[in-house]
């Protein structure tokens, strides 16, 4: 449950989002320090602090000593923040950051001992900026991105504000709700993973079968520029590991030649991990982009200027998003950044398999290709796979947070872990945790396995398994699975034990753990003596790296 607590009244943003509990008003450090209030409740999960900023400094704005009285004041917040984070790890908090107005009553003055606004504000967050690197279970949300995008004369309602203390507009919370949701979803890695894109009217101006490839709108200057600069913001996309395709109505070879020969095409041919360019209705041409890349359709979105071909997605794909088109070129860039990147790309953490995820995906077919010339068994020998297993890796814990939230086919006790979760889990000395990195004749697949272990005594109990969808199918849950019992038997653990719990998408996991050697017991647990696992299993064509880190010191 949501617990929200400010300095103004943020009631009225209940109309946009569900909140549990809404602290007493300006108590923010003493909702915090209420040992018997809702913050420290057990119903509470999620705590989001909103201080606005002008309200928090009042009058210190227009004195000499604002500085060092705002720091001052600023502590004793931030201070109880720290104290309740590291009190109750398990409780996801979020601080907005300062975002201060734009008019000052000293107008154009430069007054030496008063605070430029600007750096004052820098500063200010400066130290919330700090304190979130300090906690794993402190994210901050830049209120600043909800005023910059409506303005600050949109944003406030000064009536309401001396009727009710209600500052914000309508829009203005809409928006911060909206940037709210935003920051959650990108948390735990909710975004999406596929553009998928049309290239008439859309890479570029004009239709290419009919202007040619030196007809097609597409410059450094004027409306071409337009086209370029939404082609960047795609690469930058890319860039952060967002899988892009390409599904359009075309000649390919003519395609191809735009790609290749004309001088202001920012995109290449192999940026993109799947092509789809011909006259295949476009609906059939995405299934099929889905079925290519092993992926669900809710993992895309795709992007078209036709209002026709995007109404047929919808209504064919309706699990395909299909976000509305600019009608004038010119908006490209602010549209794509605005309703397409923060809506279904939000991004938190970065890791080395987002950046090479197109990489990752190319890799795929050239195994699926090469997976056509041997029988099953021959072609496992023939990848020569290698893996790296560590025990209580804390420098991997945020791609181990994004295969959590991400995924469902192999996920054994289907369990959502954020980054601060799978820190604490390390930390904890009644948790074991694992990592898995794979690596093939065709290159590294990355970071694709975590196997977490609660610890009782002499039992240990899988706590979280979970594979890449990447490497399903080739034995490497057997491998890792050894490895980590390996490690928890010179631990002094005598007995195993898991649950298979079943969702939607996770159904090839049922007999898993009596493949791994577990046998059913009267309940819904299985369970076996941990000698016995280590004799079942073995596997004869996977190399094992035991990469043993420093290990933190528990308890």
């Amino acid at each position: 449950m949501l617990a929200v607590l400010s300095n103004i009244n943020l009631e009225p943003i209940s109309s946009f989002m569900d909140v549990s509990y809404f602290g007493i008003y300006d108590q923010v450090v003493s909702e915090l320090e209420n040992s018997n209030g809702f913050c420290q409740s057990e119903k509470c999960s999620k705590i989001w602090i909103h201080i606005d900023a002008q309200e928090f400094l009042k009058d210190l704005l227009y004195q000499s000593e604002a500085k060092d009285k705002a720091i001052e004041l600023l502590n004793l917040t931030l201070g109880a923040v720290q104290r309740f984070s590291l009190r109750f790890p398990l409780k996801k908090i979020t601080l907005s950051t300062f975002s201060l107005p734009p008019f000052k009553i000293h107008s154009f003055l430069d007054i030496p001992t008063s605070p430029e606004q600007g750096a004052f504000e820098q500063e200010l967050n400066s130290r919330l900026y700090t304190l979130s690197k300090d906690l794993s279970n402190l994210s901050l949300l830049p209120s600043n991105l909800v005023f910059h995008e409506i303005g600050f004369q949109k944003a406030f309602a000064p009536n309401f504000w001396y009727l009710g203390r209600i500052k914000y507009s309508q829009l203005a919370l809409k928006s911060l709700s909206k940037q709210y949701s935003n920051l959650q979803a990108a948390q735990k890695n909710q975004s999406k993973k596929v553009l998928i894109l049309d290239l008439d009217q859309t890479l570029w101006g004009k239709v290419l079968g009919e202007a040619g490839i030196e007809g097609i709108t597409l410059s450094s200057e004027g409306v071409g520029k337009a086209y370029q600069d939404f082609q960047k913001l795609i690469k930058y996309l890319k860039n952060l590991g967002v899988i892009l395709a390409l599904c359009s109505k075309n000649n390919e070879k003519d395609v191809k030649e735009v790609f290749s020969d004309h001088p202001d095409m920012i995109l290449k041919w192999e940026d993109f991990a799947c092509i789809k360019v011909n006259w295949q209705p476009k609906h059939e041409n995405i299934a099929s982009i889905a079925q290519d890349l092993d992926l669900s359709l809710n993992s895309l979105v795709f992007i078209d200027d036709n209002p026709v071909e995007r109404e047929l997605i919808k209504s064919s794909l309706e699990e395909v998003s299909v976000p509305e088109f600019p009608k004038c070129p010119t908006l490209l860039k602010d549209w794509f950044l605005k309703e397409v990147i923060y809506s279904h790309f939000p991004k938190a953490h970065l890791t080395t398999e987002d950046r090479k995820k197109n990489q990752l995906y190319k890799q795929k077919t050239e195994r699926l290709d090469f997976k056509s010339n041997y029988s099953f068994k021959d072609f496992l020998k023939a990848l020569e796979i290698k893996l790296e297993v560590r025990h209580n890796p804390l420098d991997l814990t945020s791609r181990l947070s994004q295969l959590s939230q991400k995924t469902n086919q192999f996920n054994l006790t289907l369990k959502r872990q954020e980054e601060f979760e799978i820190k604490n889990s390390i930390q904890d000395p009644s948790f074991q945790v694992f990592s898995a990195n794979y690596v093939d004749k065709f290159g590294s697949e990355g970071i694709i396995g975590l196997l977490i272990f609660k610890i009782s005594g002499e039992i240990a109990t899988i706590d979280n398994f979970l594979l890449s969808c990447r490497v399903i199918g080739r034995e490497v849950e057997t491998a890792f699975f050894r490895e980590a019992i390996l490690y928890l038997k010179s631990d002094n653990i005598k007995m195993i034990k898991g649950e298979f719990i079943q969702g939607k998408r996770n159904h090839l996991l049922k007999g898993l753990l009596e493949k791994l050697g577990l046998k059913p017991t009267e309940d819904s647990f299985y369970k076996e003596n941990i000698n016995k696992l280590l004799s079942f299993n073995k596997t004869t064509f996977i190399q094992i790296n035991q990469k043993k880190i420093l290990e933190l010191s528990k308890g």
